[in-house]
């Protein structure tokens, strides 16, 4: 195999890894963002219900049921905020694109995304995905980073 070949195939493996790890990046901010903003309305309630268990304490009121309906409501948002946990929790455990092997990196790309292939030139074709700018095979039916189809 040629040197060329070889370099070929390295940037090949290293475009497909670059596409995945910025995927998995925004897909990570994302969950982050939601699981912020679900955080926040769970205090709200916990909030919310210390206000009223504070007003029955006084005896401002004696409205037992609404302290049952929160109590729901949190038990709700307790499972929301938990799945959105668990999956920051799997996006972050992937391990599937760097093994370190006798010192050095062998990037592993997923066998079920296509490989870019190199024209008549030398040059890889690339279709380039309209939303994140990443080169995928042009047979590419869908691209290897966001998902988006082509």
């Amino acid at each position: 195999m040629s040197r060329l070949q070889e370099l070929l195939e390295k940037v090949e493996v290293t475009t497909a890894f670059i596409g995945k790890k910025a995927k998995d990046g925004i897909d990570f901010l994302k969950l982050n963002r939601d699981y912020s903003k679900e955080k926040n309305k769970l205090s709200l309630l916990y909030e919310e219900l210390g206000r009223i268990a504070y007003q029955i304490h006084n005896q401002e009121t004696n409205d037992v049921n609404e302290i049952e309906n929160l109590c729901t409501q949190i038990k709700e948002q307790i499972k929301v905020v938990d799945q959105l946990e668990h999956e920051m929790n799997n996006l972050r455990d992937e391990n599937h694109t760097i093994q370190e092997d006798h010192g050095t990196k062998e990037t592993h790309i997923p066998e079920n995304i296509p490989k870019p292939e190199a024209g008549k030139d030398g040059f890889l074709l690339l279709k380039f995905c309209p939303e994140c700018q990443i080169g995928n095979n042009p047979e590419a039916k869908q691209c290897i980073s966001c998902g988006h189809i082509f």
